[in-house]
């Protein structure tokens, strides 16, 4: 008897229930609809020669790490963000532009990532990919920066490599 009285009410306010789940529910979406959508881009750099290393050792892992971390704060400092305004010609201060730009360097790793949030994808992407240029030519540590100088030792490397085995070449003849 107990639950057949609860049905009746429930279906009787069951009207009152569904509209409102209905209410919130177009609500939301209008709410969500009329808000700007927000985009984001990420770049990921590594610190130190971790990959071209051939065998790595733990002091040189360690430096990487540590300096993941200073790097990562370097990236939302004015002054590079001031270099990305001039680099882009955004018409924003720098501390506008800090606002949409994150960048942190996860613990026991050389990674930084540097994330951007704009509403435009390609600007974020623009803005995104500046930061990581201008940290870039800040820091020769960071790996790329070096690409012509490792170049010249691979190059070194592999005429030395050659000479060798033209010298072993006439040694066993």
């Amino acid at each position: 008897m107990d639950l057949r009285r609860q049905l009746i009410i429930l279906r009787a306010w069951l009207w009152l229930l569904v509209a409102s789940v209905l209410l919130a529910a177009s609500s939301a979406f209008l709410v969500s609809g009329a808000m700007p959508k927000i985009y984001e881009a990420e770049n990921t750099l590594i610190v130190g020669q971790s990959l071209t290393a051939s065998n790595p050792n733990s002091d040189q892992l360690l430096a990487a790490q540590r300096l993941s971390q200073t790097y990562a704060t370097v990236v939302t400092t004015r002054p590079l963000a001031q270099r990305v305004i001039v680099r882009l010609g955004l018409q924003m201060t720098a501390d506008q532009l800090l606002k949409e730009v994150k960048a942190g360097a996860p613990t026991n790793s050389a990674l930084i990532s540097i994330t951007v949030s704009d509403t435009d994808p390609g600007k974020a992407a623009e803005i995104a990919n500046a930061f990581a240029d201008e940290l870039v030519a800040e820091s020769p540590a960071i790996q790329g920066q070096q690409a012509d100088l490792q170049k010249a030792i691979h190059a070194n490397l592999d005429s030395t490599q050659a000479e060798i085995t033209q010298t072993d070449r006439k040694s066993v003849v």
